[in-house]
């Protein structure tokens, strides 16, 4: 919100004097650090006028022709405007005026450019209470890495990245965002912004803003929302479906008159595909998924803690980092293998396991059972069982086996039954017979019933 002459004239300032830091030969490569710069800022050795001074005489050989042309109209400036810019500098370096973040910024153990060319992640992990002195850091690490993603398309040899901001909101406003959303996908670089609400990214973004990352996205995925504009925004984007309503018309009927008439009218009406209320009180398993160029899905959330596959690679040990790899320069070295990665790739192929999930639908309480554990059954009544209706043992059964009924039939022979249990047979073999054309393989169907037939000629009628 300040006026862009002091913003600009402020980093302008700020990037003469990284710039000369960076040239110098008088410092030292292992001093070329931001604590350095802020040093010479806040005049550690000799006020900032008079270090700009110094530079066109003693110290104009240690750097450029563009450090000098950005350094020295600061010395020519009425002492008011040079204190209005100063300010500005100071104001905007403030958060960075910490003595662990000094002594953390002082060497470096990685290097962007090794995320496209090595199989690593890089974790950025801050308290919320933090937020406040961490977050313009965060800002410059993100944009930093952004800036240099855009800069080269995908190579060979080169992996896809994944940037992954959870609670967006809270980074601040980023510089450039918006358009770098909408460059990186070409660049191998996808980009996951997760928000509480889309009021959060007005706030910082604007609308416009947060248009601009809406049409870059390629999915939208939604798990539920409270606020009243974004549950009219997700149910508009969902679409509008056609449902029948049906209008019954009856009259009553009367002392004199007993009839009564009754009319039916259907009609298709338009209504959408979930209402706003439907997806305030979406169940906690569902997701919304908006795919660009495709149809809606209402798909079931995965939890890790709930299927075996995921919860094993959760507590998977990270791959042992070797001291010379912490020591090492952070210079790429062209000549140096590439070690064979652990993990897979951020963006895997389909996955080859089977979900925990019964029937692709996560089961009522099976979130709570996770975690907490199943309760065990209450001891049932005891049952008293006679001796002759003991259960034999399971080992005792005999396996499957195909049904025999030559020594069915044979059976029945010797076996001497009243009268009305051949008529109940009698009847039974008839409605078998009635089932013919329902075999999958009538040759088999009417051998098997010939040999019960020749069998039992008395008690088939034929």
């Amino acid at each position: 919100n300040a006026d862009p002459y002091w913003v600009n004239d402020a980093r302008l300032l700020f990037t003469g004097i990284a710039s000369f830091v960076m040239e110098s030969p008088a410092i030292p490569n292992e001093k070329k650090t931001f604590a350095t710069i802020l040093e010479i800022m806040n005049g550690a050795e000799q006020p900032l006028l008079e270090f700009i001074g110094s530079l066109r005489e003693e110290r104009r050989r240690e750097c450029s022709h563009f450090t000098l042309q950005t350094l020295l109209p600061y010395f020519e400036m009425s002492e008011r405007q040079f204190s209005g810019i100063y300010a500005g500098v100071r104001t905007g370096m403030a958060p960075f005026l910490n003595e662990r973040l000094m002594r953390a910024t002082s060497r470096s153990t990685f290097d962007i450019r090794r995320l496209k060319r090595d199989r690593i992640s890089l974790y950025l992990d801050v308290r919320r209470e933090q937020i406040t002195s961490l977050g313009p850091l965060f800002n410059v690490l993100i944009t930093q890495m952004m800036n240099f993603m855009s800069e080269s398309l995908p190579q060979p040899g080169e992996h896809p990245v994944l940037v992954l901001l959870d609670e967006f909101q809270n980074l601040g406003k980023l510089e450039n965002v918006t358009e770098m959303a909408s460059v990186l996908g070409g660049n191998g670089v996808s980009i996951w912004f997760f928000v509480q609400s889309l009021k959060a990214v007005d706030e910082i973004y604007r609308q416009e803003g947060r248009k601009t990352l809406i049409n870059a996205a390629r999915v939208q995925i939604f798990f539920g929302a409270q606020d009243a504009d974004d549950l009219r925004y997700i149910s508009e984007q969902l679409g509008e479906t056609s449902d029948v309503q049906k209008d019954v018309t009856r009259t009553k009927a009367t002392l004199f008159d007993t009839y009564y008439t009754r009319s039916e009218h259907r009609k298709e009406v338009r209504r959408p595909l979930m209402r706003p209320d439907e997806i305030r009180t979406l169940d906690k398993n569902k997701v919304i998924i908006l795919p660009r160029g495709e149809l809606p899905i209402l798909g079931t959330r995965n939890f890790y803690f709930a299927d075996g596959q995921l919860a094993k690679r959760a507590f998977m040990s990270l791959p042992a980092s070797t001291d010379a790899s912490r020591t090492k320069s952070p210079a790429l070295d062209s000549s140096a293998a590439v070690p064979s990665p652990v993990l897979p790739t951020i963006v895997p192929t389909a996955p080859a396991y089977r979900s925990g999930l019964l029937q692709a639908r996560l089961r009522r309480g099976a979130t709570f059972a996770t975690k907490a554990g199943r309760i065990a059954p209450s001891p049932g009544r005891r049952a008293i069982v006679k001796e002759r209706l003991k259960a034999t043992d399971a080992a005792d059964v005999p396996a499957y086996a195909a049904i025999d009924f030559s020594a069915l039939a044979a059976k029945a022979v010797t076996t001497r039954i009243p009268p009305d249990k051949e008529a109940a047979v009698a009847a039974i073999l008839n409605k078998v017979r009635s089932l013919r054309a329902h075999a999958s393989d009538i040759e088999a169907f009417d051998r098997n019933l010939n040999v019960v037939e020749d069998t039992l000629p008395d008690v088939v009628d034929g």
